[in-house]
């Protein structure tokens, strides 16, 4: 039977893709009094402000977004904290800081771009790319108020992720072509907030093997953007 396939262009596009990613930049350290390991590392939920959100949403379907967005990355870094050897929580908005040997991770979302899920599974190789930035900062609660030591900027998006695959199926005589578009496609700014987590995770563990402290991962390095000192 005779299969036509209208889409051929456009697969093998997809053959050229590679997946997004997120990098590390400007990361600035300041002294402290007595530096040591942390006994827990506290996370809270990242402020941004709406006109950082360029997202399809509006009013109430826009907070419900920012809070789902901000609440993904806090729980996606305690997550990966954890697995990584250290003691983290989240601290929820509202509750007290804690005093003691313990570090806090908070932060801002600085951009979100939703960009366009159609151009993505569409074209692919960049088009409609999603985009997420943020800054990062590391405070010692080791003392009142709590001293920070640590800030970072991450960003990073779909960049070439996957666009459109094609599953040619003869349903017919006339050999009828069914196009599907990969999901892969639409992961969008959900797999952005993961990157950007195991990289905050990452940067937080090669910090303390560089300090001479033990980690349970010492290879565990963040991916630096190009043309970006490590400290500026």
């Amino acid at each position: 039977m005779k299969i036509t396939n209208i889409t051929s262009i456009l697969s093998s596009a997809a053959l050229l893709c590679s997946c997004g990613s997120v990098s590390i930049y400007k990361q600035r350290e300041m002294e402290i009094s007595r530096f040591e390991a942390p006994q827990k590392i506290y996370v809270q939920d990242f402020k941004g402000q709406d006109s950082n959100f360029r997202v399809d949403r509006k009013s109430d379907s826009l907070f419900e977004f920012r809070k789902k967005i901000t609440g993904q990355l806090s729980g996606d870094i305690v997550k990966r904290l954890n697995e990584a050897g250290f003691a983290a929580e989240s601290l929820p908005e509202g509750v007290n800081v804690p005093k003691g040997p313990y570090w806090l991770v908070g932060g801002s979302f600085d951009r979100v771009n939703q960009g366009s899920r159609l151009l993505r599974a569409l074209v692919g190789l960049g088009a409609g790319g999603t985009k997420v930035e943020t800054t990062v900062a590391v405070s010692s609660l080791s003392q009142k108020p709590p001293r920070e030591f640590l800030t970072f900027k991450t960003s990073g998006g779909s960049n070439t992720e996957p666009g459109p695959g094609a599953l040619i199926l003869p349903t017919d005589p006339l050999d009828v072509v069914l196009p599907i578009v990969w999901a892969s496609s639409m992961t969008g700014l959900t797999k952005d907030t993961s990157r950007t987590a195991k990289e905050i995770t990452a940067t937080l563990s090669e910090y303390l093997t560089q300090k001479g402290l033990p980690t349970q991962n010492p290879k565990l390095k963040p991916k630096r953007m190009r043309g970006k000192k490590a400290n500026s």
